[in-house]
Protein backbone atom coordinates (compact mmCIF):
# COMPACT_ATOMS: atom_id res chain seq x y z
CA UNK A 1 0.00 0.00 0.00
CA UNK A 2 1.34 3.40 -0.98
CA UNK A 3 1.08 6.14 1.63
CA UNK A 4 0.36 9.66 0.48
CA UNK A 5 1.84 12.67 2.16
CA UNK A 6 -0.63 15.38 3.03
CA UNK A 7 1.33 18.57 2.57
CA UNK A 8 4.42 19.94 0.89
CA UNK A 9 6.38 19.86 4.16
CA UNK A 10 5.88 16.13 4.47
CA UNK A 11 6.70 15.65 0.78
CA UNK A 12 9.97 17.53 1.26
CA UNK A 13 10.63 15.52 4.43
CA UNK A 14 10.80 18.53 6.72
CA UNK A 15 11.33 17.85 10.41
CA UNK A 16 8.69 20.52 11.12
CA UNK A 17 5.50 19.75 9.20
CA UNK A 18 2.84 21.86 10.90
CA UNK A 19 2.26 25.11 12.79
CA UNK A 20 1.76 23.37 16.13
CA UNK A 21 5.23 21.80 15.90
CA UNK A 22 6.84 25.12 14.95
CA UNK A 23 5.18 26.95 17.85
CA UNK A 24 6.05 24.19 20.33
CA UNK A 25 9.71 24.28 19.26
CA UNK A 26 9.68 28.07 19.59
CA UNK A 27 8.15 27.97 23.06
CA UNK A 28 10.57 25.33 24.33
CA UNK A 29 13.52 27.26 22.92
CA UNK A 30 12.48 30.56 24.52
CA UNK A 31 11.64 29.04 27.90
CA UNK A 32 14.98 27.26 27.89
CA UNK A 33 16.71 30.62 27.35
CA UNK A 34 14.84 32.59 30.03
CA UNK A 35 11.88 31.77 32.23
CA UNK A 36 10.66 35.36 31.68
CA UNK A 37 9.38 34.29 28.27
CA UNK A 38 6.51 32.33 29.84
CA UNK A 39 3.94 35.03 28.94
CA UNK A 40 4.88 35.36 25.28
CA UNK A 41 2.55 34.61 22.40
CA UNK A 42 3.14 33.85 18.75
CA UNK A 43 1.88 35.71 15.72
CA UNK A 44 0.88 34.45 12.31
CA UNK A 45 3.59 32.14 11.07
CA UNK A 46 5.16 32.32 7.64
CA UNK A 47 6.69 29.48 5.70
CA UNK A 48 9.52 30.52 3.43
CA UNK A 49 9.71 27.50 1.15
CA UNK A 50 12.46 29.08 -0.92
CA UNK A 51 14.84 28.91 2.05
CA UNK A 52 13.06 26.01 3.79
CA UNK A 53 12.40 27.91 7.01
CA UNK A 54 9.49 28.71 9.29
CA UNK A 55 9.28 32.29 10.56
CA UNK A 56 7.45 32.60 13.87
CA UNK A 57 6.73 36.14 15.12
CA UNK A 58 7.18 36.46 18.89
CA UNK A 59 4.67 38.72 20.65
CA UNK A 60 4.54 40.00 24.20
CA UNK A 61 1.54 39.72 26.49
CA UNK A 62 -0.22 42.67 24.85
CA UNK A 63 0.48 41.26 21.37
CA UNK A 64 3.23 43.73 20.47
CA UNK A 65 5.84 42.19 18.20
CA UNK A 66 9.13 41.77 20.03
CA UNK A 67 11.00 39.63 17.51
CA UNK A 68 11.01 36.59 15.30
CA UNK A 69 12.33 33.05 15.49
CA UNK A 70 13.48 31.27 12.36
CA UNK A 71 13.29 27.48 12.35
CA UNK A 72 15.11 25.38 9.77
CA UNK A 73 12.32 23.28 8.28
CA UNK A 74 14.50 20.31 7.43
CA UNK A 75 16.22 19.99 10.82
CA UNK A 76 13.80 21.64 13.26
CA UNK A 77 16.61 23.75 14.74
CA UNK A 78 16.31 27.43 15.63
CA UNK A 79 18.62 29.48 13.42
CA UNK A 80 20.12 32.00 15.84
CA UNK A 81 21.77 33.96 13.00
CA UNK A 82 18.45 34.62 11.26
CA UNK A 83 16.34 34.95 14.42
CA UNK A 84 15.98 38.07 16.53
CA UNK A 85 18.48 38.49 19.34
CA UNK A 86 17.23 36.79 22.51
CA UNK A 87 18.52 39.53 24.84
CA UNK A 88 16.78 42.23 22.78
CA UNK A 89 13.50 40.29 22.89
CA UNK A 90 13.82 39.88 26.66
CA UNK A 91 14.45 43.61 27.14
CA UNK A 92 11.38 44.38 25.02
CA UNK A 93 9.19 42.12 27.17
CA UNK A 94 10.34 44.01 30.23
CA UNK A 95 9.68 47.46 28.72
CA UNK A 96 6.54 46.96 26.64
CA UNK A 97 3.97 46.69 29.38
CA UNK A 98 4.37 43.22 30.81
CA UNK A 99 5.24 44.76 34.15
CA UNK A 100 2.30 47.00 34.96
CA UNK A 101 1.46 49.25 37.88
CA UNK A 102 -1.94 49.19 39.51
CA UNK A 103 -2.54 52.95 39.72
CA UNK A 104 -5.54 52.66 42.06
CA UNK A 105 -3.59 50.75 44.70
CA UNK A 106 -0.19 52.32 44.16
CA UNK A 107 1.38 53.99 47.20
CA UNK A 108 1.24 57.76 47.32
CA UNK A 109 4.64 59.45 47.55
CA UNK A 110 4.76 62.70 49.49
CA UNK A 111 7.46 65.24 50.12
CA UNK A 112 8.12 65.83 53.83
Amino acid sequence: MVTTRNNIYEQREYAVTCVAQAKTLSEIFLLHQYQDFEKIKFGLHEIDDRYHVWRIPVLDEIKERIGELVIEGRTGEIDSNKSSDIDVMLKKTLTQGIVTIDKQNAPVLRDY
